[in-house]
């Protein structure tokens, strides 16, 4: 074995040993995924309930004929994985082996772009046993990924494209999009322009159908996000029971909407000013911390998103470990909280307190493991340039 393959490998083993614990710890419920006790077995997921709840199993073709409350291509890959299953348990197994894909696929981007073991703030980290199969993130984690990986290897086009391909799977990669845009725009506007129209036209294509066939069932997605209640381990949730302070949907929208508009302009700001145009991607960073911070929803599999942008700008493995284990407390307190509302209430449930601290600590420390990431990877690609290593050619 190649001394080059020897790592991918070893990247790719240790992804798919996490990703097969995020199955079994997911299987253990699919015996019965309607059972009341699945929050006190840290085991529920969104994917089997959602194979009857949105139609699939009886052969319903999502935004055509039911509205589906995801963007266009997970809507897809949720009825390309319900054509070989009939049973929740079978559409979860089929839904697992194209995440399995997608995660086993970001490693491999990760780990060709920033080698080893750095790859392991991945690879390694237990988010993909706990949330890898909540939801389909993973398919939308490994196109931004791709977009990143492009865009650091000077491949504007691909990276625009495979930025928009993400945002029609989920929307956080637009977010990525932005610095991506800026610093291609500060570079060559030419090539600024390329990388917008290629996000935009992926996009496009891909919308375009059921935006003119089907625009009810595709308008269903964004009606839902506007129309989303404060969740349960945001900020503004934990306000509301320890400050007992509530804002209405509306309110809420406006004030998170307000406040990461405001962050993100000051994010942009500061990196245009300090930091040279081939580093500026790495505010992608801050961004999405900034956003997940002042969302009314932080689901726990919106974390995935994070941690490929914390492979590119590491904070160094201390701030990573405190980050994951912070987030690791949220999984785990969430799932007892929810189970005060299953019915009058579960025997075994847990109080709000335990929960409310640890979305406070993670959040803490989310915003400084995304501050020093970001510093630190702008300094690490200022040695990089000047000894003419930075965005090695594919």
């Amino acid at each position: 074995m190649s001394t080059w393959h020897r790592p991918i490998l070893l990247a790719l083993g240790v992804t798919a040993l996490l990703l097969a614990g995020g199955v079994a710890m997911k299987g253990w419920c699919l015996d019965d995924p309607s059972a009341h006790d699945l929050y006190l077995r840290w085991c529920y997921s969104d994917i089997p309930p959602l194979f009857h709840a949105e139609n699939l199993a009886s052969g319903a073709f999502p935004y055509f004929d039911h509205p589906v409350e995801y963007p266009v291509l997970t809507g897809m890959a949720m009825w390309v994985a319900s054509l070989f299953a009939s049973t929740s348990a079978g559409f979860f197994a089929a839904t697992a082996v194209v995440l399995f894909a997608a995660g086993l696929g970001t490693t491999w981007l990760l780990v060709r772009e920033v080698g080893w073991p750095r790859v392991l703030a991945f690879a390694a980290g237990p988010k993909l046993v706990i949330s890898g199969f909540v939801n389909w993130d993973l398919l939308a984690v490994v196109a931004a990924t791709a977009g990143l990986v492009a865009h650091r290897r000077g491949r504007h086009g691909w990276s625009g494209a495979l930025l928009g391909i993400g945002t029609a799977t989920k929307l956080y990669p637009a977010i990525l999009l932005v610095p991506i845009v800026i610093a291609e725009w500060r570079t060559d506007r030419r090539r600024g322009v390329e990388t917008a129209a290629a996000a935009a036209g992926a996009w496009l294509v891909i919308n375009l159908p059921f935006m003119l066939l089907a625009r009810d069932g595709w308008w269903r997605f964004y009606e839902l996000s506007r129309e989303r209640a404060v969740d349960w381990d945001s900020l503004l949730f934990v306000l509301r029971q320890f400050g007992d302070v509530t804002l209405s949907t509306a309110e809420a929208n406006v004030l998170t909407g307000g406040l990461f508009i405001a962050g993100s302009l000051v994010l942009l700001t500061i990196a245009a000013r300090r930091d040279p145009p081939r580093a500026m991607h790495l505010v992608a960073l801050p961004l999405l911390g900034w956003f997940l911070l002042t969302s009314k929803v932080w689901s726990s599999q919106f974390t995935l998103w994070m941690l490929p942008l914390l492979v590119l700008a590491f904070p160094g493995w201390r701030a990573w470990l405190l980050f994951v284990v912070a987030d690791a407390a949220v999984f785990f307190t969430r799932a007892p909280y929810l189970a005060n509302f299953v019915g009058d209430g579960l025997e075994g449930a847990w109080p709000y307190e335990p929960f409310g601290v640890a979305v406070l600590v993670r959040a803490v420390i989310t915003a400084v493991v995304i501050v020093l990431g970001w510093r630190r990877a702008v300094a690490e690609h200022g040695l990089e340039a000047r000894s003419g290593l930075a965005f090695r050619p594919a």
